[in-house]
């Protein structure tokens, strides 16, 4: 088993205060937080995707509660509240302007450091790493070789369905950070860490059972 690799386990969709602190609590290594740009601002989308399968009547009682959420936090308010300085993702669901992003990140007491950008705008990836950040591009099929991406970004973001043992193998080699979504089931953590890259994120729901995961499978 490859043993050097570098594993943190990020909260998924933690778009509210609520989830900050549930992930944290579960003892998350970093969160991932959506953002998008609207006019002058950088916000949080305020709506957190509900991956569960819900009954109709608990889908009409959502549909009810979101009538009633506030509006949605500027991103620098955001930060300002988290607890502690956390290692984030910024997941980006629209083209973002990368010097406000940076001027919102520095003004919230974080460092360019702390923060990794993952979008689907490809194009955006050169002005957000002249900026500083470490960016992710999110590939929506199975690349067939990631050596085109080796120049142009820090590393790729995927889909757990996507990734399979010469992935992971070539990312390695390539020095490539690999964030892979939404893991949530113990069955698919020991086939990943096996060969994983040496810099690896999990994206989870359940931090505390994924670190759980992880622990028993190194130990095995």
């Amino acid at each position: 088993m490859h043993m050097g690799a570098n594993i943190l386990v990020y909260g998924h969709k933690a778009n509210t205060l609520h989830w900050v602190e549930k992930y944290l609590k579960e003892g998350a290594d970093g969160i991932e937080i959506d953002v998008y740009q609207q006019g002058a601002h950088i916000l949080v989308e305020h709506k957190r995707q509900d991956t569960k399968r819900r009954l109709l009547r608990e889908k009409i009682g959502n549909l009810i509660a979101e009538l009633h959420v506030r509006p949605a936090l500027q991103l620098s308010h955001f930060l300002h509240k988290i607890p502690a300085r956390v290692p984030l993702i910024l997941d980006l669901k629209n083209p973002v302007s990368p010097l406000m992003l940076k001027e919102d990140v520095i003004k919230s007491n974080y460092s360019i450091g702390d923060v990794l950008i993952t979008t689907r705008w490809h194009n955006l990836a050169n002005s957000f790493r002249a900026e500083g950040f470490r960016v992710l591009l999110s590939i929506d099929h199975r690349p067939i070789s990631l050596k085109m991406y080796k120049d142009v970004t820090d590393g790729l973001s995927l889909s757990i369905p996507y990734v399979d043992r010469e992935l992971l193998v070539e990312a390695r080699r390539l020095r490539l950070i690999i964030a892979l979504w939404v893991v949530n089931e113990m069955r698919d953590i020991c086939n990943i860490i096996e060969y994983a890259p040496d810099a690896l994120i999990i994206i989870t729901e359940y931090p505390r059972k994924i670190k759980g995961s992880i622990k028993a499978c190194l130990t095995s």
